[in-house]
């Protein structure tokens, strides 16, 4: 795990990259869950179409709206809604927070489509933290699900 760290901190540091990916960590507290996904910038502002040099409430929502068509969570068969809460600007990155109801000893199973059909080379990877555990998956064209 510790070498998927590293190679995440180059690659959003660096200004200009040859590969396209995404790190969500969905972190679970009793009934509460606390979602971030981090993307570059420049892909988010591409596939939107929009800057993200201002953080407008339309910029804002346009980025939710597209978060919430490209990462699903459902457990036990029901969508769990997601509340996005907002968008951090970090440079060279973006980070989206949101917040959603769960119950910690239930199945979780996420779709995971950002960026899947605007890049060839896009993965994405999420971390789940429960209950002091962590599980990493990696997202791709073939790959959009998992059940946790």
């Amino acid at each position: 795990m510790s070498l998927i760290f590293i190679f995440l901190k180059v690659a959003f540091i660096g200004i200009a990259h040859d590969f396209y990916m995404s790190v969500s960590t969905i972190s679970i507290y009793g009934d509460k869950a606390v979602l971030e996904i981090k993307v570059f910038k420049d892909d988010l502002e591409k596939v939107l179409d929009v800057s993200l040099d201002d953080l407008s409430v339309n910029i804002k929502e346009k980025v939710f709206e597209y978060f919430r068509e490209n990462f699903k969570i459902s457990s036990n068969d029901n969508d769990v809604k997601i509340h996005f809460k907002n968008v951090t600007d970090q440079g060279e990155s973006v980070v989206v927070t949101s917040e959603f109801h769960f119950e910690e000893n239930q199945k979780l199973t996420v779709t995971n489509t950002i960026f899947l059909s605007e890049f060839a080379n896009q993965i994405n990877i999420v971390y789940l933290k429960r209950q002091a555990k962590t599980n990493t998956v990696i997202f791709y064209r073939n790959r959009k699900t998992h059940t946790f």
